[in-house]
Order: structure tokens, then sequence, then C-alpha cells
């Protein structure tokens, strides 16, 4: 649907407004049309003025254009009565509009084109894809024609070659264009063209820029052109987001298109108005892109039966009009398996398709062309391969960014539904390997946020629906399984947390550059985002002294997209940035090289199920596993639905652990068929995918042995398995350990003397109020910790109380050890944030108190400075490139925004690409005391082995001896390399790895 979308909306655009205002003369029109109506108290002068300009009019052919023509309509029809001249000028502009979408009328303005090869012959072409030389041919005409090269003509003749596959000449003309001194307040431009080509190529930033421009033309522009550009804008918008993947604010966007379009509408007394069944397309796919399929199905159904009342319409207003129906709610039915629902059989549905598109095929491009094939494969049309053939050759010769392989992925899918097992296996290793080219060559030429959409909306799907083939595979086609297992274990090796590793990679080529000037954007950019947090805090719904100081939504948005920009700017200014970008794609082989016998490597995920039905609503969990002597992966499907395992499963575990009472059934649905396929296992390395990123293995118990996993096997949590191909030598000594223990919140409170009582290191979501609980064990833990680290030799920085503060820890430089004793801190002001930055959300409203959070945000002034909370956004930007271990002794700081492939957005992200090499969290609310206790054991057994797993395994036996519930010992996670003693075979000794 995407192209189809797209058109309807730019040429509502062309139809409205962009026709109204590209003359240099057209001010001078704006002039005399404005005298006219100051006029109107004198009725028979009015008049004369009125006549006297539609006279002019039909002298100067500038001012012959379809908006113009319905601005006299109007003036005739309201302000000075002439029911004859309202209806030349209201006949003249339909013609206009005729000639413009490409309709044959009887007679022709007199005059009009006579002798205009340009405006006859050229321009008209450019909107055809008829003919595959109109760009060429109109290119050559321009060039030899110095009166024709206008904004206007640049624009659209890069429009022409953009329609054409061909993105270098259409990114030249536009920028041709864009180039042309003219005053766009006086003359207008019709940037949305512009506009959805930079969002359709991955270039946001400008298109953001764009967009950005025509909305201040909105209100800065000349009175009679402001409604031009605000059109505009709200269409570029729309495009914009489709474009990006931010599907609730393209819903929104949309709703506000169609208000708009009814006032237009409602005020022109256009006939057959469109917008209604516009706006219920594009909210309509917004639903089905959320996966809210019940609401979209509605809405598909209403688009229907909306358009056949526009379409009926348009067939008695324009009777020589050539246009053919089309509904979209069958093919939108049949990817439900919904299809015996239809009202008519499906050879109706497949037979109106055809015929609609063979009705548009001189205006097709090859956005057009998808849709087409889509529609018809999804309806079961035997001619879907041959329509994708010449698609997929488009995009293999001229690397089409707007489309990127999503037809690849499409034609796979039906080529898997229909059984074609080598086509799939085909489409899908070429897919693959096309997307690889794309992620480095291109995709990482933007920032984070352009990067995450962008994979997300193109990408993410062809990865995810492969899969289902591999698990088809295993079914009916055991030959080819073993090839597909291990194609699905290197995607997962090279797409699990790839925005991690790409902002990881940003970060490093920032900080290596040499150029002043970019390490000034850095430290500006640092200093914006620092900014950009304290804003939002203010809007925590707890109640401040002076609510004049929160923010409105229009200032977060800007100082967003302000921080969005800055980011865009380091990353093309960035010297060799590319050199520092490029990712390799990992093989399985040499991750089951890395294992030793008893090991094994495992990658979850998460997939929705396709098969015969599309849309499903069945997901499932798969582990990938591999050993030291794997010819290719072994595959174990979860049982459960993925959404029984996220919802029921997952809650009755936690109830179970926060309850402390046993838990009988966790195990044989989460671990169970994947521990039966670990004979001879005694250590697992285990990435996690979606609910899996919750729970704890090891505290799972085994009903049938009665005993937890922890017992029977050592589980080693790792961003993906390729972890284990980043071991590097590491000294035995470490560098420096910096302690952060009992923030002093409130400065002044925090009494002398242990506080008694069962204390919990809860999630605080509010801090104004004084409630935050003193934490008297996390002194003694950070004390007692000192201890051990100094007795091995550890230097050791200790800072508690009203030391422990949020400036200390900017100033650190790569400790080996970051230890950190507080609350979490979840913020409901996130939830304020713009829904086109779900993952920015997440990184802000996570963090850890530390000292004065309460005494900043009582005092309600909110001064520019440290306000006491390191938010897991700021804690990106922490110098940790050599630190090996961050523990984060404080509650749930394993939770966050959970990403399907890229894992949690939260503070264990953070500290991974601040360049920690492992980290502690916890999943649950941790017992005061416990805690202490686990990290005590955990630092003597470190010190002692310099090995962290062992380390991390015997603080939790060891706490498990004295709180034997998993609530206590079960809460924390060790993610990431961990350094541990490994035995080399050839060299026959340990060293640090």
């Amino acid at each position: 649907m995407l192209r189809f979308r797209q058109q309807l909306i730019l040429l509502l655009t062309i139809l409205c407004f962009a026709a109204t205002a590209s003359s240099q003369s057209q001010d001078v029109f704006y002039e005399k049309y404005a005298a006219v109506s100051m006029a109107a108290p004198d009725p028979k002068k009015a008049l004369a003025m009125a006549k006297d300009l539609y006279n002019q009019m039909e002298q100067n052919k500038t001012w012959q254009t379809y908006g113009n023509y319905y601005i006299m309509k109007t003036l005739f029809e309201t302000t000075v009565k002439d029911e004859a001249l309202a209806k030349k000028c209201g006949d003249k502009a339909t013609k206009i509009m005729n000639e413009m979408v490409g309709l044959v009328t009887t007679d022709t303005l007199t005059g009009q084109y006579e002798g205009d090869v340009w405006d006859k012959k050229y321009f008209p072409a450019l909107f055809s894809t008829k003919d595959p030389k109109n760009a060429i041919d109109a290119e050559a005409y321009l060039k030899t024609n110095a009166g024709k090269q206008n904004y206007t003509n640049y624009c659209f003749l890069g429009y022409a070659f953009e329609r054409n596959g061909d993105y270098i000449k259409a990114r030249e003309y536009y920028e041709k264009a864009m180039q042309l001194p003219e005053d766009d307040k006086t003359n207008y431009h019709s940037y949305a063209y512009y506009a959805g080509f930079l969002a359709r190529t991955g270039d946001y930033l400008k298109a953001e820029e764009l967009i950005s421009r025509m909305e201040k033309l909105s209100k800065e522009a000349s009175e009679y052109l402001r409604t031009g550009y605000h059109s505009e804008a709200i269409a570029a918008k729309s495009v914009y987001f489709l474009a990006i993947g931010d599907y609730q604010s393209y819903i929104k966007s949309s709703e506000e298109q169609y208000k708009f379009m009814e006032q237009v509408y409602a005020t022109n007394k256009i006939p057959c108005p469109s917008y209604d069944h516009i706006n219920k397309t594009l909210t309509a796919f917004g639903f089905e892109m959320l996966k809210q399929y019940d609401q979209a199905e509605i809405f598909w159904k209403k688009r229907d039966s909306s358009f056949m009342v526009w379409y009926n319409c348009i067939r008695t207003t324009y009777p020589n009009m050539k246009m053919d129906p089309i509904s979209l709610y069958p093919a939108f039915m049949a990817k439900r398996g919904k299809v015996s629902k239809l009202p008519k059989p499906i050879g109706f549905y497949i037979s109106e398709t055809e015929k609609y598109y063979n009705g548009i095929r001189d205006y097709a491009d090859i956005s057009t062309n998808v849709e087409e094939a889509r529609q018809l494969a999804y309806l079961g049309s035997p001619r879907y391969p041959a329509l994708y053939q010449p698609i997929l050759e488009d995009i293999r010769k001229n690397h089409n960014l707007r489309e990127s392989t999503v037809p690849f992925a499409d034609f796979a899918y039906f080529s898997m539904r229909d059984r074609k097992w080598e086509d799939a296996r085909k489409l899908y290793k070429e897919m693959f390997t096309l997307n690889h080219d794309w992620i480095n060559d291109i995709i990482f030429t933007f920032g984070e946020k352009a990067f995450v959409t962008y994979f997300n909306a193109k990408l993410r799907e062809g990865y995810n629906n492969f899969h289902s083939l591999v698990k088809l595979a295993r079914q009916e086609q055991p030959a080819i399984f073993p090839e597909l297992a291990a194609q699905g274990y290197d995607n997962l090796l090279l797409t699990k947390s790839i925005s991690l590793r790409g902002t990881e990679k940003r970060k490093e080529a920032f900080l290596k550059n040499n150029d002043p000037a970019i390490e000034k954007l850095y430290n500006d950019w640092l200093v914006q985002k620092q900014q950009l947090i304290r804003q939002y805090m203010k809007l925590d719904d707890s109640p401040v002294k002076d609510s004049s100081k929160s923010p409105d939504a229009e200032t977060l948005r800007r100082m967003q997209e302000n921080v969005d920009r800055m980011e865009n700017e380091l990353t093309k200014g960035s010297n060799d940035f590319k050199k520092y970008l490029l990712i390799e794609t990992p093989s399985w082989e040499s991750v089951r090289d890395k294992l030793r016998e008893g090991e094994a490597a495992i990658e979850m995920v998460r997939f929705n199920w396709r098969d015969k039905v599309y849309l499903s609503d069945s997901s499932y969990y798969a582990a990938y596993i591999i050993r030291h002597n794997s010819t290719a992966p072994e595959v174990v499907y979860l049982p459960d639905q993925a959404d029984a395992l996220d919802r029921n499963w997952y809650k009755n575990y936690k109830n179970l652990i926060s309850t402390k009472r046993p838990d009988a059934e966790s195990y044989n649905h989460f671990w169970k068929p994947i521990h039966d396929k670990l004979q001879g296992i005694t250590r697992v390395y285990f990435s996690p995918d979606g609910i899996y990123h919750l729970i704890n293995i090891s505290t799972l118990m085994n009903p049938d042995t009665k005993q937890f996993v922890l017992d029977e096997t050592e589980i080693h949590y790792t961003t993906s398995a390729s972890d284990l191909l980043n071991r590097q030598p590491a000294a035995g000594d470490s560098k420096l350990a910096v302690l952060f223990g009992r923030p002093m919140y409130k400065t002044g409170t925090v009494p002398d003397v242990p506080v008694t009582g069962d204390k919990t290191r809860s999630l605080v979501s509010g801090f104004k109020n004084n409630n935050i609980d003193d934490l008297p064990g996390t002194e003694t833990e950070v004390q007692t910790i000192k201890t051990e680290l100094e007795q091995s030799k550890t230097p050791v920085q200790l800072f508690i109380r009203n030391e422990a503060t949020e400036d200390k820890i900017y100033q650190l430089h790569s400790p080996d050890i970051l230890h950190i004793a507080t609350h979490g801190y979840w913020s409901p002001a996130g939830n304020n944030a713009t829904d086109g930055y779900r993952l920015f959300n997440a990184m802000a409203r996570s963090g850890l108190l530390l000292s004065g959070v309460v005494d900043y945000y009582a005092s309600g002034s909110f001064p520019e400075t440290y306000d006491g909370i390191l938010t897991a956004y700021e804690a990106e930007n922490l110098d940790l490139q050599h630190t090996t271990l961050v523990v984060l002794s404080a509650c749930e700081t394993s939770l966050g925004y959970l990403d399907a492939g890229e894992g949690v957005y939260g503070l264990q992200r953070a500290f991974r690409v601040a360049g920690a090499s492992s980290i502690m969290t916890s999943l649950w609310k941790v017992n005061d005391q416990a805690t202490r206790d686990f990290m005590i054991s955990f630092y003597a057994e470190y010190m002692k082995s310099h090995d962290q797993a062992k380390a991390f395994r015997v603080a939790q036996q060891t706490t498990r001896d004295k709180w034997k519930e998993p609530y206590f010992w079960g809460a924390f996670v060790l993610t990431g390399e961990q350094k541990e003693l490994f035995y080399h075979k050839e060299h026959k000794d340990f060293f640090r790895v």
C-alpha cells in the first residue's frame, strides 16, 4: 500500500495547492485579489475590479492555474456575485485538473499550451512511466532552454528520475532546485517531493529539516501561500513517519491531514471529496503495522465503502474519466486467513485488482508494481511470480532504498507458502547478502534513530519470516534443514543487538576523531542530551512548586530533534567514520570453534509464525543450539505459544518469585524442552530474546531432580553468542575499582547509625516528597568490598553518602570495576516523550538515584546542574571503554523497553554502550541485606580467582545457603564478555581471556 497511499496524498497536494503559486508574478495576482476583497464594502467597485482581474488572467498565462481559477470562482460566488463568471472560472479549473491527471477533454483552454513544447509535451510526461526515457528527454530539453530552468521544473524532473529508479539523478535535480535563489515566502516551492525522497532513502536529517521549513513557511509566508505549505508539511510528515516505521505518529499525522483536508474541501466546495477514504486507508495501514489487526480490519472495510461512494461521485461528475475501482479489504482478509468471510468469490477480487492496475499502467513506478504483485499474491493469483521478477531485477540494479529488500522478503514468503522450497531458499540467501551490504554501506551513515527505524521498517521482517521457513523445513524438507538452520544462526549473530553494536561503534568513532570541530560538537551534543533529560524530568507527575517552569510538548520535541540533528552531524563529520562502523557477518562455525567440550551456545529468538496465513496471531520461541562438535545448529521449538509464555507463564513465575513460594511449573515451560537437548552439557552461553530477558534460568527448579538449574548447568548470559568471539587476554590484577554506596538522597537526612528492618532496594518512581528509603546495607556492602579489593592489592576509590554524586560518575575514566549500590529509578516522565522515539523514552525513564536528588526536585527551580539521577540515556556517554565490570547493585536494573531481537533498552544497554565488557543487573526488587551478602561473596571469590563467571556462581550458591528462596539469590544476572580462566588446549596452561 505504501506507494498507493503516497500517490494519493501528493496528488491531493498538487490539485489543491501546488498549482496556485509557482510563478514569480503570483504575488502580483494575490495583491490584486486582496484589493478586490478590501473593496467589498462597495459592491460595484469590487465587481469592476474583480472583472478587471479576470481579464488580466486571460492575458497572463502564468496566472492560469487550477488554484487561481478556483480562487476567482469562489470570489464570484461569495464576495462579488456574478454567476456567469463563477461558472467560467469553475469550468476552467476543472479542465486544468483533468489535464493534470491525464484525462481527455473535448476542448482546451484557448491558447494556453499553444507553441509551448515543454508544457504540452515534456512536463506532463514526467508523471508517466510509459516512456522509460521521459526524464532523460526532459533533461535534454531543459539543458538547451534556460527559460525553463526553474525550481518547479527541476523538482519534478527529480521526481521523474526517482520514479524511474535513478536515485543519483533524482538527488541531483532535487538539489539543483533547492539551490535556486528564489524567495519561498513570496514564491511557492513544493518541498514535499524532495522531503519524501529523503525520507524514503534514509536521509532523515534533511527530511526533518525540510518539513520544519514547510511548517515555518506555513506561518511566515505570504498569506495566500500559507495553506499550501501547511498542506504539504502534513503530507510530508505522513510520508516521513511511514518511511521510518513510526506508525503511531503516522496514524496521528493521518488524522491531522484528514481534519485539514475536510476543512479545505468544505471551504472550496470541491466536488467528490476524497479525504474520507484516504484517511481510512492511512489509518487501516497504521493499525495493521502496529499489529492491531481487529482495528485494521474495521478500517479496511470502511475504506472500501467510503472509496465506492467517492468513485461513484467521480464517475457521475466526470463521465469521461477512465478509472477502475479497487478494493483493499479482500487482500487484508487474505493475509488474515479469512477469505471465506468475503462477500464475493476470490476470483472477483483478483480480476478487479488486475483491471485497476492495468488502468494505471502508464503511471506505475516500482512501488506501484510492488503493490500490484503483493496484492495479487495474497489473493492467490498465479501471475505473482512473473510480476516479482522485474521488481527484483530493478532492486539489484538500482540499490532501491525506497523499497529496500522488502519485495525479496515478500516473494520468499509467498514461495514458502506455496512450497516452492528452492525458490524460497535462493531468495532468502540473496536478500541476506544485499542486506549486509546496505547495513554497512548506507544505514550506518546516519545516527541511531535513523538506523533503528529503517532496520525495523525495512529489513527486520525478512529475518523474522525466515525462522518460519526453518521450522517448516524441519517438518517437510529435512534434507535442506541443516543449511537453513545454519543460516538462521548466522542471521541471529548479525542482527541480534545490531543497533547496540552500531551505537557502540558510533561512539568509538566520535572518541577516536582528532578533529577539534568534531570534538567540540561531541561535547555540545552531550550537554544538549543532559539538558533534554532534565526537561523530561520536569514532566514527572509529582507536584512541583513552580509549574510554569515545566516545558511544553513543542519545546521537548524541538530539543529532541536538535539532539538527533547533532548526532547526525557527528556521524557525517567524523573522519573515517565508516571504517569504525564496519560490521562483519560472524558465522556459527566461528562461535563453535570457541566452545570446549561440555559447552553449548544458545541463541533464543521470538518470531511470528508465517505459513498459509501471513498476519497470524501465533508466535513461537526457538532455541538455536551449537556445541563444540556440531556439524549444524540444532533447533528446539518451545511447545507453548510465545504469548502464553510472555503473559501467563511469566506472570506465574514472577508471582511465585515475589511471594517466595515453590515453583513446580516454570522449568517445564521455559527450560525443559531445551535442557532435553543438552545431554553432556555443563556450561551454556545463553543469549536471550523476548521474555527470556526477564527470567533467570538458574532460578528454575527441575521438578524431577528437585534441583535448581543453578545446580545442574552453568548459565552464562551473553548479548549474543558473538560475545565469545571478543575474548581478549587481560591482566590478573584490577587497575582501579570505583565504588558508590548509600547516597544521601536528601542532604543531612542520612542517619549515622544503621537502620534496622527489612529494607528493599525498590524501584523508585517519585522522589519529590522525601519518600526514598535509606539503604544502610549499601554502605556496609561497599565498605566490605573495599576491604576485599585492597587486600588483593586493587586500588579503590570510595564515594558514599554526600560524596556519591552524579558528577563524580561523569569524571570517571575507564576504571576496571565500577560498582553502584543504590535505588533504581523508573520515571513516568518518559511517557510524555513523543511516540516517535520509544527507544529514547526507555533510556530516559530508567536510571539510578544519587546524592541530592530530593533536594534538586523539591526546590522547584530546576537549576542547570546535575540533578542526582543518572539515566540510562546519560550513562551511554560515560567513559568506560576499558572497564571490565559494572555492577548495578540496585533493583530491577535489567528492566526497560523490550525490542524484538534488540534486547532491553535501559541501564544494561547503556553501560554496554559506554564500553563496559560485562554488566551485573537485577531482575526484581532486591533485599538490602541479601544483596549485601551476595556482593561481598562475589568480590571475595573474584579477587581470588579473577573469574567473573565463577565468582558470580559462588555468590549465588553462598547466598542461597543463608537465603533459601530464589527471590534473594536469583535477582542478579551477569551479561557480556565475561573474563574467566580459560584452558588453552595447545599451550596446556591457563590464561586470562
